[in-house]
Protein backbone atom coordinates (compact mmCIF):
# COMPACT_ATOMS: atom_id res chain seq x y z
CA UNK A 1 0.00 0.00 0.00
CA UNK A 2 2.89 2.45 0.74
CA UNK A 3 5.27 3.23 -2.01
CA UNK A 4 9.76 2.76 -0.53
CA UNK A 5 8.24 0.86 2.81
CA UNK A 6 9.77 -2.24 4.01
CA UNK A 7 9.00 -4.40 6.82
CA UNK A 8 11.61 -4.20 9.62
CA UNK A 9 13.80 -8.16 9.37
CA UNK A 10 15.43 -9.23 12.40
CA UNK A 11 18.61 -9.88 13.33
CA UNK A 12 18.94 -12.55 13.82
CA UNK A 13 17.70 -15.59 11.82
CA UNK A 14 18.04 -18.07 15.30
CA UNK A 15 16.43 -16.37 18.15
CA UNK A 16 16.92 -18.97 20.72
CA UNK A 17 19.72 -16.70 21.79
CA UNK A 18 20.15 -19.20 25.65
CA UNK A 19 21.26 -21.54 23.15
CA UNK A 20 23.64 -19.43 21.08
CA UNK A 21 25.16 -18.56 24.63
CA UNK A 22 25.75 -22.06 25.72
CA UNK A 23 27.40 -23.33 22.35
CA UNK A 24 30.98 -24.17 22.65
CA UNK A 25 32.36 -21.83 19.84
CA UNK A 26 30.98 -18.81 22.37
CA UNK A 27 32.07 -20.36 25.24
CA UNK A 28 35.91 -20.46 24.21
CA UNK A 29 35.64 -17.03 23.76
CA UNK A 30 34.52 -15.32 26.67
CA UNK A 31 36.34 -14.66 29.52
CA UNK A 32 35.89 -16.24 32.85
CA UNK A 33 33.14 -14.71 35.09
CA UNK A 34 34.58 -12.60 38.14
CA UNK A 35 33.88 -14.79 41.75
CA UNK A 36 34.83 -12.16 44.17
CA UNK A 37 33.14 -8.56 43.81
CA UNK A 38 35.54 -5.75 44.81
CA UNK A 39 33.91 -2.80 46.42
CA UNK A 40 35.03 0.53 46.95
CA UNK A 41 36.45 1.91 50.75
CA UNK A 42 33.95 4.23 52.66
CA UNK A 43 35.57 7.47 52.71
CA UNK A 44 34.95 9.61 55.60
CA UNK A 45 34.78 13.56 55.87
CA UNK A 46 38.02 13.83 58.54
CA UNK A 47 37.03 17.41 59.58
CA UNK A 48 33.84 15.42 60.93
CA UNK A 49 35.19 11.92 61.62
CA UNK A 50 37.91 11.88 64.57
CA UNK A 51 39.42 8.18 63.43
CA UNK A 52 39.95 9.59 59.93
CA UNK A 53 41.67 13.16 61.67
CA UNK A 54 43.81 10.78 63.62
CA UNK A 55 44.73 8.96 60.56
CA UNK A 56 45.81 11.88 58.79
CA UNK A 57 47.39 13.91 62.06
CA UNK A 58 48.57 11.41 64.41
CA UNK A 59 49.71 14.45 66.70
CA UNK A 60 46.45 15.80 67.01
CA UNK A 61 45.73 13.64 69.92
CA UNK A 62 48.48 14.02 71.98
CA UNK A 63 47.86 18.47 71.70
CA UNK A 64 44.19 17.53 72.88
CA UNK A 65 45.26 15.87 75.47
CA UNK A 66 47.53 18.48 76.68
CA UNK A 67 44.81 21.41 75.41
CA UNK A 68 42.06 19.53 77.75
CA UNK A 69 45.49 19.46 80.92
CA UNK A 70 46.17 23.40 80.35
CA UNK A 71 42.22 23.97 80.23
CA UNK A 72 41.77 22.11 83.92
CA UNK A 73 44.84 23.63 85.40
CA UNK A 74 43.57 27.29 84.08
CA UNK A 75 40.42 26.44 85.93
CA UNK A 76 41.87 25.59 88.74
CA UNK A 77 44.32 28.50 89.17
CA UNK A 78 41.46 30.63 88.25
CA UNK A 79 39.35 29.17 91.43
CA UNK A 80 42.25 29.29 93.71
CA UNK A 81 43.14 32.95 92.77
CA UNK A 82 39.00 33.93 93.36
CA UNK A 83 38.89 31.94 96.44
CA UNK A 84 42.39 33.85 97.21
CA UNK A 85 40.74 37.39 96.54
CA UNK A 86 37.60 35.85 98.83
CA UNK A 87 39.69 35.14 101.75
CA UNK A 88 38.03 31.27 101.41
CA UNK A 89 40.78 28.42 101.35
CA UNK A 90 40.09 25.66 98.58
CA UNK A 91 41.82 21.91 99.26
CA UNK A 92 39.21 20.72 96.49
CA UNK A 93 39.61 20.73 92.70
CA UNK A 94 37.38 22.78 90.54
CA UNK A 95 36.32 21.71 86.84
CA UNK A 96 34.53 22.98 84.93
CA UNK A 97 31.81 20.88 82.52
CA UNK A 98 33.39 21.83 79.62
CA UNK A 99 36.57 20.05 80.47
CA UNK A 100 35.49 16.48 80.04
Amino acid sequence: MKKDYKLPLAKMANTDLSRILKSDEIQKSLRPAKKRVLRAARKFNPIRNRSAYLRLNPFAAALKKNAIKLQQRRAKERAEALAKKRGVSTFFFVSCSSCR
